[in-house]
């Protein structure tokens, strides 16, 4: 299987990415998965910005979810 890769000059550089082949699972006949790695982890940091309003009013609706599954 190939995949397409686009080299953009707008990207932000990185560090490499390196991969890494597991098996799916514990036979010895699994079939190996290809996993990315960043050693970075930069893919896990946020760049959303959160509205306190919204925040809020998540948070609540939350809340009387739970009250009210507690009182069923």
């Amino acid at each position: 299987m190939f995949e397409k890769i686009i080299n953009r000059n707008d990207a932000i550089a990185r560090p490499s990415l390196y991969c890494v082949w597991i098996r799916a699972h514990g036979g010895e006949d699994a079939p190996l998965i290809q996993v990315w790695i960043d050693p970075s982890m930069s893919v896990f940091d946020s760049q959303a910005r959160v509205n306190e309003a919204d925040l809020a009013a998540a948070r609540a609706e939350a809340e009387a979810t739970i009250k009210h599954e507690t009182q069923s």
